[in-house]
């Protein structure tokens, strides 16, 4: 009989922690991964998803890219640095099979202008103006961080600092 009573119990108090949300089991600041997928697209690509909750329900989806591969990088902008350049005419300057499009900057919405840092085949398109810059080296390795751009006009008469390239201000 006492057996029965402590099952009864266990089950009841296994019934309870069941219904209870994976919520009420995470710490503070801590974050509980409910379920997580990630899908091979090429050797070097694959989607991931995942569903976390620190508190408050939570979805992520993104890229893992591992540099070194089949595929690269590319950096697609407009004719000029105040050019918009939507999508269909990225995948249009691509050579080859485009798998994704990630918008890599801040940008003011009507004309397109990037708010941050652009560097293209060494060239200075538009400074930073004090924002975080992501991008990516020749080998297809990711750097990020806070470039510090600083740029000095020098000529026989003047010297200025140069505060901003391509910035609508």
């Amino acid at each position: 009989m006492r057996l029965k009573r402590m099952m009864a119990v266990l089950l009841a108090f296994l019934s309870v922690c069941s219904i209870i949300p994976p919520a009420a089991a995470s710490q503070d600041g801590e974050n509980l991964v409910m379920w997580r997928r990630e899908t091979p697209v090429t050797p070097d690509i694959s989607t991931v998803e995942a569903v976390f909750d620190n508190g408050s329900r939570q979805t992520e989806h993104y890229i893992r890219y591992t540099p070194g591969g089949y595929a690269r990088p590319v950096l697609a902008y407009g004719d000029s640095i105040r050019e918009k350049l939507e999508f269909p005419d990225a995948v249009g300057q691509a050579e080859g099979r485009v798998l994704a499009g990630i918008n890599g900057d801040y940008f003011v919405m009507a004309t397109g202008m990037p708010l941050g840092l652009i560097l293209h085949e060494g060239e200075l398109i538009s400074s930073d103006a004090g924002n975080a810059a992501f991008g990516f080296l020749e080998d297809g390795s990711a750097i990020l961080g806070l470039p510090g751009l600083s740029m000095l006009l020098d000529s026989d008469s003047v010297s200025c600092t140069i505060d901003s390239v391509n910035k609508n201000y």
